[in-house]
């Protein structure tokens, strides 16, 4: 049922797992380039490889905070048009019951359970499309990283 209320904002959604993922990428770069500062820079003591090593890493953090804050504000279109929709449909309808049927529950009792359930149901894409999918390709950035700068120290991991 998620599916059909998820098609309408496809393009959204798109948008913010290509910007997850970049959040997720340009976060794997980070101590890959720190690697590169000790090994490149300061081991074989050469400063301009720390200085450009270090603006690398300071263009890196400025596309990471970018990435993260457009994924978010795709994130939040998703979830808030997705609530707009149940919150209309499950008004539609409750209005549609017979007048029997309504005066079975209190405005509150359905107020509450409408304003919690698509809460609920809020909280699963948020959980769905930032922490599951994120974490994910973290974990399998993190493992690609591992073993190609060490192969047998990631084994290890």
């Amino acid at each position: 049922m998620l599916i059909r209320y998820a098609k309408k904002y496809s393009k959204l959604i798109v948008g913010q797992l290509f910007f997850a993922s970049i959040w997720v990428f340009s976060q794997l770069l980070i101590p890959r380039l720190m690697v590169d500062i000790v090994d490149s820079g300061i081991m074989m003591k050469d400063m301009n490889a720390i200085i450009q090593r270090g603006l690398l890493m300071l263009l890196t953090t400025a596309l990471n905070i970018l990435s993260l804050l457009i994924s978010i504000f795709f994130l939040t279109k998703v979830t808030a048009g997705i609530s707009r929709d149940l919150r209309a449909d499950l008004f539609e309808k409750i209005i549609g019951w017979s007048k029997e049927t309504r005066t079975g529950f209190s405005d509150s009792t359905l107020i509450t359970r409408t304003v919690n359930d698509v809460k609920q149901v809020s909280n699963l894409i948020d959980l769905s499309l930032r922490k599951i999918f994120t974490l994910t390709i973290t974990i399998i950035g993190a493992l690609v990283v591992s073993f190609a700068l060490d192969a047998k120290l990631a084994s290890i991991i």
